[in-house]
């Protein structure tokens, strides 16, 4: 049985289907463009957030985002 330890350990890998070479060229992929428009939002959430000197809830940084 997987303790919480091993479990947390565990958090960062994916799923390993097939070969274990594909898990070395997952991690050698350049970032999708998904992934890249993803840090450009976080980018821009934090950045919202920061400039209502962390007061705003999710609701006023959504609509700053818009």
């Amino acid at each position: 049985m997987l303790d919480r330890k091993m479990i947390a350990a565990l958090g960062d890998v994916p799923p390993v289907r097939g070969k274990p070479y594909g898990l070395y060229a997952w991690q050698k992929r350049p970032p999708s463009q998904r992934s890249k428009d993803d840090a450009g939002l976080l980018e821009r959430i934090c950045r919202a957030h920061a400039q209502s000197r962390q007061t705003d809830g999710s609701p006023p940084v959504h609509a700053a985002l818009k």
